[in-house]
């Protein structure tokens, strides 16, 4: 039975250090802003020529989930 409490005391304190360590990791956004940009200036280009219209669709959401990942939201 002490070995068990023993154990579960050894447990719980690690896995409050693994939520402790993982609260103060930051993420590199870096590369999620210039994938956003990048989309941005496609999907105003695309704007801009009418013949490019129809496909607008087709880049939305790749501006869009680039936009959710640099703001680190998902």
């Amino acid at each position: 039975m002490e070995i068990e409490k023993s154990w579960l005391i050894f447990a719980l304190v690690n896995k409050v250090k693994v939520i402790k360590t993982m609260e103060h990791t930051k993420k590199s956004t870096g590369k999620y802003w210039l994938q956003f940009f990048f989309w941005l200036i496609i999907i105003s280009l695309m704007l801009y020529f009418p013949s490019a219209r129809p496909w607008f669709w087709l880049i939305l959401p790749m501006l869009c989930t680039s936009f959710v990942k640099a703001m680190d939201i998902m």
